[in-house]
């Protein structure tokens, strides 16, 4: 079967700012930034890394969230413009509070989405899992992406699980 033509890309460098409100007693909001990039060396495949730093307010001062992953993800076409995308891999996770104490956590994690892409508009959407203590364990995300040039995009989404919705605007490089 020979390979459906795409606008879909995953050749990604992304870079955004994060906020973060939580449903968690002891934990206010939190802000920061978050760097991701993905590498599609064969057809229906890449390879991903992220992370994110973000200055949380807690109920008593601030502490530092640092988060990474890294994993691998396969695509299936369902149309030339649409996709079924599943991700896996391992998460981390840091918090560092100097007046509490500091706790670190792994875990996997599984990204199943759709992606779907309209002339210079793109979409996903989908779900998150991980068992990392800090966060939800599963959560529903989307993403809307719109093509300023050629191989540049506003990026704008939003998280939402059980404990924290996360909103992120920022722009990514199409490669």
């Amino acid at each position: 079967m020979a390979a459906v033509p795409s606008d879909l890309s995953y050749n990604l460098l992304e870079v955004g700012w994060l906020h973060t409100e939580f449903d968690t007693p002891g934990l206010d909001s939190a802000d920061g930034v978050g760097l991701s990039l993905s590498y599609s060396p064969f057809q229906n495949f890449y390879l991903t890394a992220g992370g994110a730093w973000s200055s949380v307010d807690t109920a008593r001062d601030t502490a530092d969230l640092w988060m990474a992953n890294v994993g691998i993800g396969g695509f299936i076409p369902v149309t030339s413009n649409i996709h079924f995308v599943t991700e896996v891999g391992a998460a981390f996770y840091g918090f560092d509070n100097s007046a509490v104490g500091s706790d670190d956590d792994s875990s996997l994690y599984v990204r199943p989405h759709f992606r779907g892409r309209w002339g210079r508009f793109e979409a996903h959407a989908g779900a998150a899992w991980s068992n990392i203590d800090v966060t939800n364990e599963w959560a529903g995300f989307g993403r809307l992406y719109y093509g300023i040039t050629d191989n540049i995009d506003l990026a704008g989404g939003l998280s939402a699980g059980k404990e924290e919705i996360t909103f992120n605007v920022g722009l990514r490089l199409r490669y």
